[in-house]
């Protein structure tokens, strides 16, 4: 019972992870539990959570990550990165916190804005009115104050940050992007 129960984990996990999602503990306990299920001979929570703990001891590529709650989401490095899977927890927990850090983080480390419709796009997925409650509440809640938007000259519009870049250099970098690098093959 118990080999049986450290394959339907670590598979769940495996092919969670190939779908591109995280697994939570809580859902890989209840696919291996059974209520009062002790003298059925299945799997007790305590000897679920042993064997999960066991799997990540023993297997390499089985990683945990967590959220803002300490909730524990489980990944297999074989299917999924840890930039990949942070990206998720982030569009769990709060998507206008998931839009800002992807905005710093190209800004910081790559100098350049992003294009909205970026957010549309998978792992993001996010729905128009999604994104524009996102950047309606940048311009009103503290915290944001550095976030700004530009549009090119064909009407697309960017994110950036103010405090990695002045909106001159977004400006620039944004119309290269949007129009400059499709006109000059």
């Amino acid at each position: 019972m118990i080999t049986e129960c450290r394959n339907v984990i670590l598979d769940s996990i495996r092919e969670s992870s190939h779908a591109g999602l995280l697994l939570s503990e809580q859902d890989i306990l209840a696919s291996v539990m059974m209520p009062q299920a002790e003298s059925d001979g299945q799997i007790r929570e305590s000897e679920a959570k042993d064997i999960l703990h066991e799997i990540i001891r023993s297997h390499e590529d089985i990683q945990v990550i967590s959220d803002r709650m300490e909730c524990g989401y489980y990944y297999s490095t074989l299917a999924m990165t840890h930039a990949y899977a942070r990206l998720l927890i982030l569009k769990k927990e709060n998507v206008l916190d998931l839009m800002v850090s992807i905005t710093r983080e190209h800004a910081a480390t790559y100098a350049r804005p992003v294009p909205i419709t970026v957010f549309q796009q998978a792992p993001f997925e996010l729905s128009e009115d999604e994104i524009s409650f996102c950047t309606d509440q940048m311009t009103e809640l503290q915290g944001y104050e550095d976030m700004d938007q530009i549009t090119t000259s064909i009407g697309t519009r960017f994110l950036y940050s103010r405090q990695y870049l002045d909106v001159g250099h977004a400006m620039m970098l944004a119309e290269w992007e949007d129009v400059g690098q499709s006109a000059n093959p």
